[in-house]
């Protein structure tokens, strides 16, 4: 049996080793998961004895980075390395299946708006997937402009990325245990010109 840490703000507890099952629980930072490590799809989960879930070790692919670290046991024993004879689980789908996107490809251009990542770090994907390769990624606090499309924010072409690179982000994680992402961002209204008595304000995301 082995003892893990979660050093993420919130892991999600899956109902199978994969980021599209659905999310049991989660376990905030600082929580510790025990249970015995598997691999499938790639990737190395914890199943918890508690709750006989399974709880991602390493979210680097989807763009969150270490979630889990060993802990120490009992006894105090120096932290050990994964085991390599831990039987593999049946593959999951690969990656770049990633099911029908025409709803979000093929939706009607809507007018950009501005959002502020209010998660630690948030992956950019190449498509409206968690399962799409990460192109970058976004941290709290900063301010981006794009489409919102079923969920999924379209940002908007930069100098740095050429039109037709499309670079996608999630806006609420829920459905894999992260919570809100991205929130509507509305800058404070300017002054356009005053008088003795009043003065005129103009907001752009009001027009």
């Amino acid at each position: 049996m082995e003892c893990w840490e979660v050093v993420h703000s919130r892991v999600a507890v899956r109902t199978s080793p994969s980021v599209k099952a659905e999310a049991l629980d989660v376990r905030k930072k600082g929580a510790l998961v025990t249970g015995t490590s598997v691999q499938a799809g790639g990737q190395t989960w914890v199943r918890e004895q508690s709750s006989n879930g399974y709880v991602l070790i390493d979210g680097s692919f989807v763009g969150l980075g270490q979630l889990l670290r060993r802990a120490l046991d009992k006894e105090d024993a120096p932290v050990q390395p994964i085991s390599k004879t831990v039987p593999l689980l049946p593959a999951l789908r690969p990656e770049e299946d990633l099911g029908d996107l025409s709803k979000w490809l093929r939706h009607e251009p809507v007018r950009p708006a501005d959002f502020r990542v209010v998660h630690s770090k948030i992956a950019i994907r190449a498509a409206p997937s968690t399962k799409a390769q990460v192109l970058g990624s976004l941290q709290k606090g900063q301010v981006v402009c794009g489409q919102l499309r079923h969920g999924w924010l379209l940002l908007e072409a930069t100098g740095t990325a050429p039109h037709a690179c499309m670079r996608w982000v999630m806006v609420n994680g829920a459905l894999v245990g992260l919570g809100l992402l991205l929130e509507r961002h509305i800058p404070p209204p300017r002054v356009s010109r005053t008088f003795a008595c009043a003065i005129l304000v103009h907001n752009d995301c009001l027009e």
